[in-house]
């Protein structure tokens, strides 16, 4: 596998400073980012009151569609895989509901938040 181009990097990076802020405005707690269970990873961890939200951040230079699609049952999959790893590890406890939610970004546009994906 090739280096990352630090340029996209820092995109991401920023895509993911963009979708916390977006969601703290909205009232969400962010608890953690990018937090890796083995070979997977959830971009944040949020809380919305008695609720666990799983975030998965898609940032494209391009229109939402080719983000919204990327979002696949595979990925949605390997957020609960690495959020049932974090519980047999007793980094996650005490949750009583849990959500995976879809923050959309792109470099100019507005921060599209979709609930429950």
């Amino acid at each position: 596998m090739g280096q990352m181009d630090p340029s996209a990097t820092r995109f991401g990076r920023d895509a993911e400073s963009r979708a916390a802020a977006a969601l703290e405005a909205e009232g969400l707690e962010i608890l953690a980012r990018n937090v890796r269970a083995g070979r997977d990873e959830i971009d944040l961890i949020a809380r919305d009151g008695p609720v666990l939200v799983l975030v998965e951040v898609k940032a494209r230079t391009g229109g939402f569609l080719a983000a919204d699609l990327a979002f696949t049952r595979a990925k949605r999959a390997r957020m609960l895989r690495a959020f049932a790893r974090l519980r047999q590890e007793g980094r996650v406890n005490h949750v009583r509901a849990l959500r995976c939610d879809l923050v959309l970004v792109t470099p100019t546009g507005p921060v599209t938040h979709l609930r429950d994906v």
